[in-house]
């Protein structure tokens, strides 16, 4: 059986092993903080969008059915965020209505949010996973947008 060296060196591995594990936890643990203080920020900030888009059309538009899918697509045209949010008015069936990204987005992602948000007439908690389609990662947010009749369109 070989020794590892003196005691100096064998108290020089010991520090250092312990000192390296204690840095690599450290940065494990800011960047756990990080990731979820920005995606909560990012959740409530979309969250908070969706709430608010939907309510502006509630009670601003009071427009027939064409006259209201027209205004959407106005709306998602002349989006301010279009460079980094997506919006999407989708309808019940899951189809596009209007996009911000305009004609070439492809098709609405198929997550059970979309479906949940039609069902309970509220904003289901955030969809934050992989597109799964594209296999892209994706956080979504969804609120059921309701016609002045109280019907879900």
């Amino acid at each position: 059986m070989r020794k590892l060296g003196g005691l100096r060196k064998r108290w020089l591995i010991n520090t250092v092993g312990v000192v390296f594990a204690l840095g690599t936890v450290c940065v494990f643990a800011i960047t756990a903080i990080f990731a979820t203080y920005y995606y909560s920020n990012m959740e409530s900030d979309m969250r908070n969008r969706a709430e608010n888009t939907a309510v502006f059309f509630q009670e601003y538009i009071d427009l027939d059915y064409n006259a209201y899918y027209q205004s959407c697509i106005s709306y998602a045209e002349n989006f301010e965020d279009k460079d980094t949010i997506e919006l999407q008015f989708i309808d019940r069936d899951g189809n596009i209505v209007a996009t911000s990204y305009g004609q070439w987005s492809g098709a609405s992602p198929d997550i059970a949010d979309i479906y949940e948000a039609i069902a309970t007439r509220g904003t289901p908690p955030p969809y934050v996973g992989k597109n799964p389609a594209t296999g892209e990662r994706i956080m979504a947010v969804s609120s059921p947008m309701i016609y002045n009749n109280g019907e879900i369109i």
